[in-house]
């Protein structure tokens, strides 16, 4: 499978069956910042707002005018929605045959700008869980601190710097790891003017070489 993020921003995406499967999928659309589409008879949990939630059956009409499918209800249902969604061309994922779908659903973990994806392409979600947890736990405030600091310069180098080749080297070095251990030492403002006076020697560089 590939790997990939979907903008759900305003999509409208359904979800048959609101059981903890079905309820995690409708959260996890929602804050994606899709829409939802719910069908199912009964819910056993607490929805968050602004749901279309139809108390029914599934039909094959609930699939109109939506973006993405997710089947999490009985097995027989299940199979009917990815047969329907198939025939639409729509992408649909099955909660309980994986592998009939069009796509699975990592375990995330998100740190700010950061998001941690592991999957097992359906084998085990659990341990797809277990591993996203241990690599959430290494990244603290700093880590989104650093991130933020490199989005800024990012923008700072594309400005001050003309040579494409220069600008992939320095962007480059300052992702690299010995500067969140450098932060972690000296602190956000240090680690500032550290680079801001590099960039300025690049940037007065490259100036003195065009005259």
């Amino acid at each position: 499978m590939l790997p990939i993020s979907v903008q759900l921003r305003g999509r409208l995406c359904l979800v048959v069956g609101a059981g903890p499967v079905g309820l995690r999928k409708v959260h996890s659309i929602r804050e994606a910042g899709g829409q939802v589409r719910l069908v199912a008879p009964n819910i056993s949990g607490a929805l968050p707002p602004q749901i279309e939630w139809l108390a029914t059956t599934y039909r094959t009409e609930h699939l109109d005018g939506v973006f993405l499918v997710f089947a999490a209800s009985l097995p027989e249902v299940n199979a009917q929605v990815v047969a329907d969604a198939t025939a639409r061309g729509l992408l649909v994922n099955s909660a309980t045959d994986p592998h009939r779908g069009d796509f699975t659903l990592p375990a995330v973990a998100r740190r700010d700008q950061l998001t941690l994806a592991v999957s097992t392409d359906g084998a085990s979600p659990t341990v797809a869980r277990t591993v996203c947890d241990a690599l959430a736990s290494q990244f603290d405030a700093t880590f989104s601190t650093w991130l933020t600091l490199l989005q800024q310069f990012r923008e700072l180098i594309r400005e001050r710097i003309t040579n494409t080749q220069t600008r992939q080297l320095i962007q480059r070095d300052l992702a690299d790891l010995r500067w969140l251990e450098r932060l972690r030492t000296i602190g956000e403002p240090a680690l500032r003017a550290e680079w801001e006076s590099r960039l300025n020697q690049l940037a007065d560089g490259e100036a003195g070489a065009n005259r």
